[in-house]
């Protein structure tokens, strides 16, 4: 399994929410579909959803393996902030964060 194709899908679905305004994520988020998507013939379950990190809402998009017993997950996100308007951020800068 290459973590390139992984983090591709997550592009991709980050993409569709690029240069949307923060006060229309929620809205966004609720019309939007995430499906399990099969990658390199792993199956990932997609998702998404609106954080608040002090004064700054992420955007966190994520890609899981579930299994008997293994759980691995993949993210990649947006932060929205008053002084830098929208940044978009790594999975190592989401997980020196907490998150997920």
């Amino acid at each position: 399994m290459s973590d390139s194709n992984i983090y591709y899908q997550l592009e991709k679905l980050r993409a569709r929410f690029d240069g949307i305004a923060v006060e229309s994520i929620e809205q966004e988020l609720e019309c939007a579909q995430f499906e399990s998507l099969q990658i390199d013939g792993i199956v990932f379950q997609s998702s998404a959803w609106l954080d608040q990190v002090g004064d700054e809402k992420l955007l966190i998009f994520q890609l899981q393996q579930s299994g008997l017993f293994i759980s691995k997950s993949y993210c990649i996100g947006i932060k929205y902030s008053d002084n830098l308007g929208a940044v978009h951020l790594t999975n190592k800068q989401l997980w020196e964060m907490g998150i997920p």
